[in-house]
C-alpha cells in the first residue's frame, strides 16, 4: 500500500507574490519618510518659537520691555531647542527687538525641512516667505520691526546661544 505524503511549504510563485507585496510596501514607505520628518522638525520649530516667545512674552510683563540684550535674552526661562531640526548649515534662529524701548519682537527660525517661521510679539507662529536667513536688518524689517536690533540664537560662527 502507497501512502501519499502531502509536501509541506510554499511553492515559487506565492514566495514572488509576497516578495512583490514586501517590495511595494517599502516603496511606499520610503517615499513617505522624507514628507513624515519635514514635518516633524517643522512641528519642533514651531513649537520652539512658541516657547522663546512665551518666555520673552513673561520676560515683557515682568520688565515692561523684551529683552534688549544677549544677557536678557539668555535669562529667559525656556528649555533647549530641539536643535536637530533646524537648518544649521547656516544662520537658523534670530531675535529682533525694538532697540532702546524693547517694545516689539519678534523671533525667526528656518527648519531642516527648508520651511522658516516666525512669531512677533503675542501673535502665533507664521509661514516665513520670504528667503531666510538674509541680512539680519532685511529679515526684521521683513516681520515689520524696522531699524530692530537684532540677536542670532544660532548662527554659523557661534553656534546657539547659552540658554538655548
Amino acid at each position: 500500500m502507497k501512502y501519499k505524503h502531502k509536501q509541506r511549504g510554499f511553492t515559487i510563485v506565492e514566495l514572488l507574490i509576497v516578495m512583490a507585496v514586501l517590495a511595494i510596501l517599502a516603496r511606499i514607505v520610503l517615499v513617505a519618510y522624507p514628507g513624515i520628518t519635514g514635518k516633524a522638525h517643522d512641528d519642533a520649530v514651531r513649537i520652539d518659537l512658541t516657547k522663546v516667545a512665551d518666555g520673552a512674552n513673561a520676560f515683557y510683563v515682568a520688565n515692561g520691555h523684551y529683552p534688549l540684550t544677549t544677557g536678557e535674552l539668555n535669562s529667559i526661562n525656556t528649555k533647549k531647542m530641539t536643535r536637530k531640526s533646524y537648518d544649521t548649515t547656516g544662520n537658523a534662529v534670530l531675535y529682533c527687538v525694538t532697540p532702546t524701548t524693547g517694545a516689539s519682537m519678534a523671533i525667526i527660525a528656518k527648519s531642516k525641512s527648508g520651511r522658516s517661521y516666525s512669531i512677533k510679539d503675542e501673535d502665533y507662529v507664521q509661514a516665513y516667505a520670504t528667503t531666510f536667513p538674509t541680512t539680519a536688518a532685511t529679515v526684521c524689517t521683513n516681520v515689520g520691526i524696522a531699524s530692530a536690533t537684532a540677536y542670532w540664537i544660532h548662527d554659523t560662527t557661534s553656534g546657539w546661544m547659552t540658554n538655548f
